[in-house]
């Protein structure tokens, strides 16, 4: 990004309080201010435009580039002093202690030490734990007073073994949640040995290990993940709700790591979705939406906008609730006008898949190719996930099929095969599928021949149904539904509402 963008992004992402006290603020400052009325003017635009700054102000481009690094200085070092974190506390805490040490005020240095460190203790921040030991121990020589340095010293050995222990977390769990990000839906053997042997690190296994909040998270996302993927929804739901549990047991520390907090809820939701727990299901999603206004940040605003609407929609899905979920998808069209930009393209696409799935449900199958024609053109992104451009594109196939695109169907099947052979990514699951829709169901001359295909086709896929590798793509559609409504003449809807209320125990 542009350093002209980088101001108008930042600029943009300021909430009204923020903009009110930056303006307050800046305005005790002495001086002609031009930089105050390029401020103005750059929160006017929609777009960046230079020459609209350049004719209103009557300054020279080198002028201009100045004023641009000033303003964005000033904006950041204003705004800084707002934050109320309790990291951004003890930052602050130990700037005033340095400034006091500085000036030889030994005594109030020393008291904000010890209240910056009791909060630093409270909130795990270890990084700040082994400045404030370092700032004790010099305090401490500079007095003569030798105990107090060598306790110093061992409470900073203390805090980097502390340190060490998390970078240990941190680094395996990047290694097994990285590795389980690029396997997608890993479904061979050796793949899942390897990623058996990562998470049977005592690190991982003892829990008594993870002496810290953040890594017991790690533990309780990392094996809730690996769960996830090794197909076990009970252990996978277990770790999940531990984790969020976790949370709520440490309100402090959860203040500190909303984000992890709103992509806890998004797993353990997902597990219960995957269990028929709906009502958990609700419960877990309501408190995302509690949760709103804790959130402050830019970033993390964005975050629980994903959360909430892919879990909200989801929900729709998983009970067969589609029509009644389609105002919930005009919603959240009208909202990503305004903040798709904001999001990871990744993400976009993962809403569009949802937004899709709705629309097939409420049988607008026009709508429904419509989003996945957005997902596919982002072939670059798409990629990206191996996993989900197979879950898309299979998808796509049964989109077409339903809307009558008979013409299509086989070019489709003929190309989606040929890429999943070159990428070995062509399972069971997927040739039976591609089988049936690129040519035993075209070749069918009458309604019975049509019926009795897709009975076989049924009959074909149920056993892969409790394969743990072979069933992953079943949990991303119900193409099993999908193949009853054709059998019993029913719609898909109907078939899929009446299984979530056969709820799993």
């Amino acid at each position: 990004m542009k350093r002209t963008e980088e101001l108008f992004s930042l600029i943009h992402s300021l909430n009204k309080h923020e903009k009110r006290f930056f303006k307050l603020s800046a305005s005790i400052e002495s001086g002609e201010k031009q930089y105050m009325q390029m401020f103005d003017i750059i929160a006017h635009q929609s777009v960046y435009d230079e020459k609209e700054i350049l004719a209103k102000l009557k300054i020279t481009k080198n002028v201009l580039s100045f004023q641009k690094n000033y303003l964005q200085r000033l904006i950041l070092n204003k705004i800084a002093s707002l934050s109320s974190s309790k990291r951004a506390q003890v930052r602050n805490l130990l700037t005033q202690a340095d400034i006091l040490f500085n000036k030889g005020l030994y005594s109030l240095h020393h008291k904000l030490l010890k209240k910056a460190k009791e909060l630093a203790k409270q909130n795990d921040l270890n990084d700040y734990l082994l400045e404030i030991s370092t700032m004790e121990h010099t305090l401490a020589w500079r007095n003569q007073q030798l105990p107090e340095a060598a306790k110093a010293l061992e409470e900073k050995k203390e805090n980097i073994s502390q340190l060490q222990i998390e970078i240990q977390y941190h680094r395996l769990a990047n290694k097994i949640i990285t590795r389980l990000a690029q396997l997608g839906t890993a479904r061979s053997t050796k793949e899942m040995q390897e990623l058996k042997k990562l998470v049977n690190d005592p690190l991982i296994r003892n829990e008594k290990k993870a002496v810290t909040f953040r890594c017991k998270n790690l533990v309780l996302h990392t094996l809730s993940l690996y769960h996830s993927l090794a197909g076990d929804p009970l252990k996978e739901y277990k770790y999940c709700k531990k984790n969020v549990e976790l949370f709520l047991a440490n309100p402090e520390k959860t203040e500190l790591s909303i984000q992890n907090f709103l992509f806890a809820l998004h797993t353990a939701i997902h597990a219960c979705n995957r269990l028929k727990r709906y009502d958990q299901s609700k419960y877990y999603l309501d408190l995302m939406q509690q949760n709103y206004s804790r959130v402050n940040t830019e970033r993390e605003k964005i975050w629980i906008f994903y959360n909430f609407h892919d879990n909200n929609l989801d929900y729709y899905i998983r009970t067969g609730k589609f029509k009644e979920g389609v105002p919930e998808v005009e919603k959240l069209t009208q909202a990503l006008q305004l903040e798709e930009h904001k999001l990871d393209k990744m993400v976009n696409l993962i809403l569009y898949s949802q937004i899709a799935r709705l629309y097939f449900g409420a049988e607008n199958f026009s709508k429904c190719i419509e989003w996945l024609n957005k997902i596919l053109s982002q072939e670059d992104i798409l990629r990206l996930r191996p996993d989900i451009e197979m879950q898309i594109k299979l998808f796509y196939l049964i989109a077409h099929f339903e809307k009558g695109h008979e013409d299509l169907i086989p070019h489709l099947t003929r190309s989606l095969h040929r890429y999943l052979s070159s990428k070995k990514r062509l399972y069971k699951f997927e040739n039976i599928l591609l089988d049936y829709l690129g040519k035993r169901l075209f070749r069918a001359d009458s309604k019975k021949e049509m019926l009795d295909q897709f009975k076989n086709l049924k009959k074909d896929l149920l056993p892969l149904a409790s394969d743990n590798y072979e069933k992953i793509p079943l949990l991303s559609f119900d193409y099993l539904s999908w193949i009853e409504s054709k059998i019993e003449n029913r719609k898909f809807s109907e078939i899929v509402k009446e299984k979530s209320r056969q709820l799993s125990h």
